[in-house]
């Protein structure tokens, strides 16, 4: 790894390497910014001005961990986790926006849920589960009973 010259901060050339550290992280979700705790970071710091970097490889790692812990999380409650969803999502041959439509969720429901930005409902979950059971044919009884629906209102 290449290793800082100089600080874009303050332009020191005072560059440390910190390997192997635990750092609080911050994550946005859709209504708060929640802040985990991680270990196995590594990252330069500017020791004159304390200006942070990372490397393409430091950002990877620590998403990585991040993701880990996230997903730990939302099993704990007994969801699904993001990748899951986009499997069952993708399985059924649709993008984030055509279901959330088609199964009236609202708006970026599913890209929320797919990078932890929010957690499903219990019942968003159930039906999630019982759309990976019983797959396109559930979803195709879906759509049939809503056309009907549209239907029977006209």
């Amino acid at each position: 790894m290449n290793k800082l010259e100089q600080c874009a901060q303050c332009g020191s050339d005072k560059i440390q390497r910190f390997e192997n550290q635990t750092r609080k992280i911050p994550f946005r979700t859709a209504t708060k910014v929640k802040w985990f705790e991680l270990s196995g970071l590594s990252y330069e710091k500017c020791l004159d001005c304390g200006e942070e970097y990372l490397s393409p490889e430091d950002i990877a790692i620590e998403n990585q961990k991040l993701n880990e812990v996230l997903q730990k999380e939302r099993m704990k409650k007994g969801l699904l986790t993001a990748s899951e969803i986009k499997e069952i999502r993708k399985e059924l041959g649709y993008s984030q926006d055509e279901l959330d439509k088609l199964l009236g969720f609202g708006a970026r429901s599913f890209a929320r849920w797919e990078t932890y930005r929010a957690d499903q409902s219990r019942a968003a979950d159930l039906l999630l589960r019982a759309l990976k059971r019983g797959g396109k044919k559930l979803l195709k009884e879906i759509i049939s009973e809503q056309k009907a629906e549209k239907k029977d209102a006209a």
